[in-house]
């Protein structure tokens, strides 16, 4: 399988199917934040997942929602919690 060049911006990305913690159960954002050694409010989230996004929130890290529907107001909120301009 050949790996998207996007993946190399990442720090880590967890797979529920790997950890087999589904989230919005806490202990899925728990094991992220571990995983990385810093704290939650360092960790950004990314998912298209209403409920996902509201258990990151709930974590304490910052989060954005690329919502299928919207894709605008995903891009805006990723300018915003990654602070790029516009």
């Amino acid at each position: 399988m050949t790996w998207s060049p996007l993946l190399g911006f990442f720090d880590e990305i967890i797979d529920a199917t790997q950890i087999r913690i589904l989230k919005p159960d806490p202990q899925a954002y728990r094991l992220e934040v571990e995983s990385l050694g810093v704290s939650a409010d360092k960790v950004v989230y990314v998912s298209d997942q209403q409920s996902s996004v509201d258990g990151a929130k709930a974590c304490g890290g910052s989060v954005i929602h690329l919502d299928i529907t919207d894709p605008q107001s995903g891009f805006g909120s990723a300018q915003q919690v990654l602070e790029l301009s516009r």
